[in-house]
């Protein structure tokens, strides 16, 4: 079974304030945005190589809706529709929740393990419970 990845990521913020981008649309200097698993897998997907689709919650989403997420939920609002277009335009079957957190990997420190990572998510109702997962795991 091949999973798609789906990413939540948080800190910078890009000038064109998206909220979502596919993966496909990561570009070169878009790690602060997306993290680097996403980043990582954005580029691969430049180069050619075979990656599943997927797309990444931007740091710009996380700054305007995440910083309450521990106490809130994505039930409804304007997050959850730019997320749930996002999972239906790409398709997605099964999905890999994770966390791709731009402080996560660094020289001086590793944070692996630490974020939830939540596998074969199918169906809306369950991506939503995932992101909110994983974004509460950020805290």
């Amino acid at each position: 079974m091949r999973e798609t990845f789906v990413a939540a990521s948080r800190l910078d913020r890009r000038s064109d304030g998206a909220d979502v981008l596919d993966l496909a649309e990561i570009r070169p200097g878009d790690q602060m945005l997306v993290g680097a698993k996403a980043y990582n897998l954005g580029l691969l997907l430049q180069a050619g190589f075979p990656v599943a689709n997927g797309f990444c919650i931007t740091t710009n989403a996380f700054q305007k809706f995440g910083m309450h997420l521990h106490e809130a939920s994505l039930d409804s609002g304007p997050l959850r529709e730019v997320i749930l277009g996002a999972y239906r335009k790409a398709g997605i079957k099964t999905a890999a929740v994770r966390s791709s957190a731009t402080e996560e990997d660094r020289p001086d420190a590793s944070w692996a393990g630490v974020f939830s990572s939540i596998l074969r998510v199918t169906g809306e109702q369950k991506l939503i419970e995932a992101v909110e997962l994983c974004f509460r795991s950020l805290h």
